[in-house]
């Protein structure tokens, strides 16, 4: 079975080929010879746990915007946590999603997370989002509701970020943009779920959704 976790930064999963355009060799050793009981409770720790207990994580260095290692019809499953916002919906998104039906086998699952356009516009809305808060950097609890809005949609606050180098998000999707845009790529049987919650147990056991309550989850078959 071949399971792909595509653009996953610190979101490394133990029996998955990990691939990011960002080196995280290093972070895979710590991983690895963390100790048990040296992190606190959490999503980190639980991801050290499983790649300790495996003894080997697949870890690829790979710009996804250059297509999928893999061959046609020859990958079972494909996670894609928040990574589809970073592109732009009119040219990389359908060719990011022809390549992941492509190397998807007859049946295959893939499953999106991506800041959820409609959640974000309902608490602001609504409250102060602040129950986004223990989820975000600094910055985003020290300013007011229209700021924290403007944070989350775009993405764009972390240093790193600047005109010349944009590492913020090129497009924010409710469910339903979400489904027209899998449907255009030729996926077949959406669904959406909450943080944690699959149709399939590879997803709800091997993966971890982390920081992403104000996001939706979408998942699609080949």
């Amino acid at each position: 079975m071949v399971k792909a976790n595509v653009a996953c930064g610190p979101q490394i999963f133990a029996g998955w080929v990990n691939l990011d355009k960002v080196d995280m060799s290093e972070y895979v050793k710590f991983l690895l010879s963390a100790p048990p009981n040296g992190l606190p409770p959490g999503p980190q720790a639980t991801l050290a746990l499983r790649v300790q207990a495996a003894g080997h994580v697949d870890f690829r260095v790979h710009d996804l915007r250059k297509g999928l290692p893999f061959d046609t019809d020859t990958v079972d499953y494909i996670y894609a946590g928040q990574v589809i916002e970073h592109l732009n919906p009119l040219y990389e998104v359908p060719q990011f999603l022809a390549e992941c039906r492509r190397v998807l086998k007859p049946g295959g699952l893939a499953r999106i997370s991506t800041p959820d356009l409609d959640l974000l516009l309902a608490s602001y809305q609504s409250g102060d989002m602040s129950e986004f808060a223990v989820e975000q950097p600094q910055p985003y609890r020290d300013v007011s509701k229209p700021l924290r809005l403007v944070y989350l949609m775009f993405g764009s606050i972390g240093p790193n970020s600047t005109t010349e180098n944009y590492e913020g998000h090129m497009c924010c999707y409710n469910r339903i943009s979400m489904k027209e845009t899998l449907e255009r790529a030729g996926f077949q049987n959406m669904a959406f779920f909450k943080p944690g919650e699959s149709q399939s147990a590879i997803f709800r056991e091997e993966t971890i959704d982390t920081g992403i309550s104000h996001s939706l989850f979408a998942e699609a078959q080949k």
